[in-house]
């Protein structure tokens, strides 16, 4: 038989495992579903700019990867935040936090494990957005630049002037694609 200090003990080695355990499936989910959002969105934005042009697959998933940066970069805090109010959530409804409580452990030693989840997490997305992002950021806006010179029709826009060296153009009405008639429709 347990005693009561071993019983806190194994109790007290299990328990970060298990709070661990908690919150990775919810992190994991709401990043992906996270992701997903920002790149429908991206896609929506920019489908009138990229699709229909004659643009070669591979450079659009190039484009596309290239963009990925900044989604992650913004969709990791808040799979944070949802695994965290996910998790807790769980435990608080199943009363497990009550039990755990008046067992003696502290809440302190409760959070502990999400706290390191926290901050090991923040210190890779400082690495991250130190390092990757600012270089992800800077070939997607290249891209779009090399693609806008490579391809003047992208930059067109009917009623605005648009300059190719020491020439001037203006478009007052420009024929839609059908990527573009697309997007009109599902933005309405």
């Amino acid at each position: 038989l347990y005693s009561r200090a071993n019983l806190l003990l194994l109790l007290m080695n299990i328990l970060p495992k298990y709070i661990i355990k908690e919150h990775l499936p919810p992190f994991i989910f709401a990043l992906s579903v996270l992701m997903f959002i920002f790149l429908m969105q991206f896609l929506l934005k920019y489908i009138t700019k990229i699709f229909g042009k004659g643009l070669p697959f591979l450079t659009i998933i190039e484009l596309v990867f290239y963009n990925l940066a900044w989604m992650f970069a913004l969709a990791v805090p808040m799979a944070v935040l949802v695994a965290t109010l996910m998790s807790f959530g769980r435990l608080s409804g199943d009363n497990e936090i009550t039990i755990l409580k008046s067992s003696g452990i502290s809440i302190y030693k409760i959070i502990r494990p999400a706290l390191i989840f926290g901050g090991m997490i923040t210190l890779l997305m400082i690495i991250f957005n130190d390092k990757v992002l600012p270089d992800f950021n800077h070939r997607a806006r290249v891209m779009f630049q090399n693609i806008g010179q490579k391809k003047a029709t992208l930059k067109l826009e009917p009623g605005i002037f648009f300059d190719l060296g020491k020439y001037s153009f203006h478009a007052d009405k420009i024929e839609k694609t059908l990527g573009e008639e697309l997007s009109e429709r599902i933005n309405l």
